[in-house]
């Protein structure tokens, strides 16, 4: 019998590679979303589609009432909730957070605050009272449901994504650069506090993996 995997959000810049990767891997799976980004959207394979909010906990906790996978990776959405509504109906649970958890790293340069590189244990944000802070109580929330026996927790914590589909070009000022012959390029700190990027395909491999 195939593994099952609920990939929710799977129309974003990572979410398509996603999907295709699981399906490759021989998976059986279902993708919940809202529909608003299907357009243009085609997977390797054929897959199951539920429709709702992934911010509302009525329309998630309708749309997977009497369901398990063995493997839920959510990209979008109420990470806390997500969590809530899939205890014990996923052995596996990978949560897509990203570098701006970490405490200092969403200032301005040149004032930096935060050393580099980052180790994983550096201090969150979870002081804070806006979305960064919000992450870290996600994070917390998830490894506390993992350490009750409710799933497997795993939290894939994401760069700047580039690639098709996604909402920001990051790399048109490096574009532009080039077309407009400017020789030179300034780094902050040398380059090595320049906000870090992923390649779409290259982070949902990472998500594979987990």
């Amino acid at each position: 019998m195939s593994q099952k995997a609920l990939v929710v959000g799977g129309t974003g810049p990572s979410g398509v590679y996603i999907v295709d990767f699981l399906l490759a891997a021989g998976y059986d799976v279902t993708v919940f979303n809202s529909g608003r980004h299907d357009g243009g959207v085609e997977f390797a394979a054929p897959v199951e589609r539920l429709y709702g909010d992934a911010r509302d906990e009525a329309s998630v906790s309708a749309a997977t009432a009497g369901r398990a996978w063995d493997v839920a990776v959510c990209t979008y959405g109420k990470l806390r909730m997500l969590a809530t509504q899939l205890a014990f109906k996923t052995q596996r649970f990978v949560g897509i957070t990203g570098q701006p958890v970490y405490r200092g790293a969403a200032r301005r340069t040149p004032d930096g605050g935060i050393a580099l590189p980052v180790p994983e244990w550096s201090p969150r944000q979870s002081e804070s009272a806006g979305y960064t802070g919000k992450v870290a109580e996600g994070e917390d929330q998830l490894f506390a449901q993992h350490g009750r026996g409710e799933f497997e927790a795993v939290i894939v914590r994401y760069p700047g994504v580039y690639g098709p589909r996604a909402p920001i070009n990051h790399e048109w000022a490096v574009v532009k650069r080039v077309i407009d012959r400017r020789p030179f390029m300034l780094m902050p700190h040398d380059g090595m506090s320049y906000f870090q990027r992923g390649y779409a395909e290259n982070v949902a491999w990472l998500v594979f993996l987990a």
